[in-house]
């Protein structure tokens, strides 16, 4: 652990000169953040005392165009709003998971968002994007603004390598 460690600070630090120095990555390439979301039925949960959250609306995964690859939350969000019948107006907070601003300013334009909606934690930057636990860290935080909030729906979307994307619509439980 110890040499990747170092391996890590290397590559996050770049001389400028022997007075500075900058960060030059936004997040770090190894993070932990130890996490678990509890899926299962209704019946099952009461069984075993369980109060849920919320219930999962609906699923979506695609794969974008490799040359584009940017676009992959936008056609998402279609698929999922196809399988719903709901639109923009029907959601109530947005997380996009994604290191570049460029995709979430994307998604804004295309569906027409009110960015004071989106990501109203912080986006990847921000908050990080933990390798493995990313999703169910955005479903954990996202129920719990939606709490504070008072909000009824959520609308996760993140990018995944290979120009893949996924999203799910989730709907807080009273």
């Amino acid at each position: 652990m110890q040499s990747a460690r170092g391996l890590l600070l290397r590559y996050q630090r770049c001389r400028i000169s022997a007075e500075a120095s900058t960060l030059f990555r936004s997040e770090s390439i190894w993070q932990t953040f130890p996490c678990a979301v509890l899926i299962g039925s209704e019946e099952i949960g009461a069984n075993l005392g369980l109060k849920p959250r919320a219930r999962i609306i609906a699923l979506a995964a695609i794969g974008s165009e490799l040359c584009l690859m940017l676009d992959g939350p936008e056609h998402v969000v279609t698929r999922l709003f196809a399988r719903t019948r709901l639109a923009v107006k029907d959601i109530d907070m947005w997380e996009l998971n994604k290191s570049f601003a460029a995709v979430v300013l994307r998604l804004l334009q295309a569906h027409g968002i009110d960015p004071q909606v989106m990501n109203v934690n912080g986006g990847a930057i921000a908050m990080g994007h933990p390798l493995g636990a990313t999703g169910d860290m955005l479903i954990g935080t996202a129920l719990d603004e939606l709490g504070r909030r008072g909000g009824n729906r959520v609308l996760i979307s993140l990018c995944a390598a290979s120009c893949q994307a996924t999203g799910v619509i989730i709907e807080r439980c009273h």
